[in-house]
């Protein structure tokens, strides 16, 4: 099951169709005023809880945009940036490292930030904030995380591109704010993926916009714009966030709705031809309903013993903390993984790494829905495709740490030819004339600069024998692993020694596209399973209990799964470190890669964390039997909360009994 869509997916169980009976049902017995009727009445009402505007502010030109429409529009576009809001985060931070020297434990921890406020405020919020000025709640929440935006590009905008005081503070700021849940499938879909492609075009860009520096982006020297994307979300955010404010308390098509099901549900249960009540009548019973069911901690207790005995429950919360483990360390990660292990731009990575999340999650979110609606499987069924799920990405997993490029025998690591000279740690490879790949210039023993073209060209290198009469360049687009030659003249061409260019040497890797096929494949298996996973869970508790279900779940899976994973994840990366960068006598970031400890401890890790979901998905698959996933209760629960008596889990239990009201 996959935890990042809990929440979101809950939104796809309106889609789902009423069972044939139950639709006979309503059509005989529960015949009523239309939603349309009970609407019209509510405006004539004048009810200020229905009104758009901000405080006793509600002119009447705004109320025109007090519709689902408009309503849905924001949402999802607020949804959108949260989305991105993460990944975004997750796409510049090799660049980060390199800007701020950090290590990738650190980064790990910067990345954690985003989960502390939530673990701290998730059940207070899904638990009273349901109850409250919703769209206010919300609206605030974007503001707040604007404002994270705003602080985590500060240390670029407030030390430019050189200075590093108080950057890894602020950094860690970035997200520690509290945002909104439950937001719409289409924003968790869409937002990472856009997050991921808003970091490939940021860091296109040099760090300073004024400023071109000369070198390939494939260049391990090379600083995107970093910054530049925190900018454009915090400024989307604070606009969508403000617009969220200005929305009533709850739509008059929503209260309308509300009202009809309270009408449904008592002539359901009267007798024929009994009176036709007053739309006030159920006004006051829906407001009734706020009383009797509004949250408090007298209530907690009883609710999370109902939770926690719940053993649905209990399997999916186990479940989804393990795959959240796996999965947040090593997506954090993985644009790093790609730029080091397949020799590309930090941008190309992010590019990459957006492609697969975007096929995956629209393609295989849309076939997991279709199919659960057209087969409307039995819950056992779908808790045994989580299971196959889990060990189809698993295996996946564990084949990803075997698919690598040749690899790269970097030469100087060990030290210079020429022991009179002192050369810094800084990454900067070079390819000599011999296709062999040196540290770095000054590693190779190059005394003299000078430029062919576009591309510079270290000469007088002591370390590289038999030099070429001609100079020889590297073409980066060329396919083939030969060099290309260049027969312009060059000044200052070198006299004694060999040369090398800026670069690595070109490197032929076929399996490059092998592993981004392979990703594809398990995310896209693992978002099929989603919706159905979240029908399970939703549908195993009591629908008083579900708020709080969400809330619980988002503490558990953020605590064991979301904080402790890019953590995790940021020391197994370190441990694969050849060479850091060090200033002052401090460990900065991590310049050289052992290519394959990489490979393996970070698809190793990650498959057997995922393995331990099964243990969950086991015991979701015994004890769903009576789980039933496609029956609405929403009219009976509606006029058991109205009355202030505590509605049954329908659920489970049979819909078709007889209740007593």
């Amino acid at each position: 099951m996959d935890g990042s869509v809990l929440t979101a997916s809950n939104a796809m169980l309106d889609a789902l169709p009423p069972s044939p009976a139950e639709g006979a049902e309503d059509d005989q017995e529960a015949e009523g005023r239309s939603k349309m009727e009970i609407k019209q009445f509510l405006l004539d009402m004048d009810l200020d809880d229905i009104k758009c505007g901000l405080g006793p502010c509600k002119p009447n030109f705004l109320q025109m945009l007090a519709r689902k429409e408009i309503y849905m529009l924001i949402y999802n576009i607020v949804g959108v940036l949260m989305g991105m809001f993460f990944t975004y985060t997750v796409s510049v931070i090799s660049t980060v490292e390199k800007r701020f020297d950090m290590s990738s434990k650190q980064t790990g921890i910067v990345l954690a930030g985003n989960d502390v406020s939530q673990v701290l405020l998730s059940i207070v919020i899904t638990y009273y904030g349901s109850y409250g000025d919703r769209p206010r709640w919300m609206g605030l929440g974007v503001i707040n995380s604007a404002l994270s935006c705003f602080i985590a590009a500060s240390p670029h905008l407030i030390y430019g591109s050189g200075g590093e005081a108080l950057a890894t503070a602020l950094l860690s700021s970035v997200q520690n704010s509290s945002s909104t849940e439950g937001i719409a499938l289409v924003g968790r879909m869409l937002g990472p993926v856009m997050g991921f492609f808003l970091g490939s075009k940021c860091l296109s860009y040099w760090i300073d916009l004024s400023l071109d520096p000369e070198i390939s982006r494939r260049d391990p020297r090379w600083l995107g714009a970093w910054w530049l994307g925190f900018l454009i979300l915090g400024t989307l955010l604070a606009i969508s966030g403000f617009s969220l404010m200005f929305f009533p308390k709850q739509l008059s098509s929503s209260l309308a709705a509300q009202i009809q099901r309270l009408e449904r549900a008592e002539i359901m249960e009267n007798p024929p031809n009994s009176e036709v009540l007053s739309v006030d009548h159920y006004l006051n019973l829906t407001r009734q309903k706020k009383k009797h069911t509004k949250p408090s901690l007298k209530k907690l207790p009883s609710g999370m013993k109902r939770l926690f005995s719940n053993k649905v429950y209990i399997g999916t919360c186990f479940a989804t903390a393990c795959v959240v483990l796996a999965f947040s360390g090593h997506s954090s990660f993985e644009p790093k993984y790609i730029e080091t292990q397949f020799h590309i731009s930090a941008s190309e990575a992010n590019f990459y790494t957006g492609v697969t999340s975007l096929i995956a999650s629209v393609f295989g979110s849309i076939l997991g829905g279709v199919v659960t609606k057209w087969k409307q499987p039995r819950a056992r069924y779908v808790a045994a495709y989580s299971f196959f799920v889990t060990i189809v990405s698993a295996s996946i997993m564990f084949t990803l740490a075997f698919v690598k490029c040749p690899g790269v025998n970097i030469l100087g690591i060990e030290g210079v030819c020429s022991l009179s000279r002192e050369c810094s740690t800084k990454f900067q490879p070079v390819c000599s004339q011999g296709l062999q790949t040196y540290y770095s210039a000054c590693y190779a023993g190059c005394t003299s600069l000078s430029k062919n073209g576009s591309e510079l060209v270290h000469g007088d290198c002591a370390c590289i024998a038999d030099p070429l009469i001609s100079i020889q360049t590297l073409d980066s687009s060329a396919a083939s692993s030969s060099l290309v030659y260049n027969n312009a003249p060059v000044n200052g061409s070198p006299s004694s020694g060999g040369w090398a260019a800026d670069g690595y040497c070109p490197n032929e890797c076929s399996s490059f596209f092998t592993y981004i096929g392979l990703t594809i494949v398990s995310k896209l298996i693992t978002a099929t399973g989603s919706v159905g996973g979240t029908m399970v869970f939703l549908r195993s508790v009591y629908e008083g209990d579900k708020a709080l279900a969400l809330g619980v779940i988002t503490v558990l899976y953020r605590l064991f799964g979301f904080i402790p994973g890019p953590i995790i994840m940021g020391a197994v990366v370190d441990s694969a470190c050849m060479m850091w960068d060090r200033k002052c006598g401090q460990r900065g970031n991590c310049w050289l890669y052992d290519s394959d400890k990489f490979r393996l401890l970070m698809h190793l890790v990650a498959g057997s964390l995922m393995l331990l979901s099964i243990i969950g998905d086991i015991v979701v698959f015994i004890y769903s039997k009576e789980v039933e996933l496609y029956k609405e209760p929403e009219d009976k629960v509606e006029i058991y909360e109205a009355k202030g008596k505590e509605a049954p889990n329908l659920s489970i239990v049979e819909n078709n009994k007889k209740l007593n009201l």
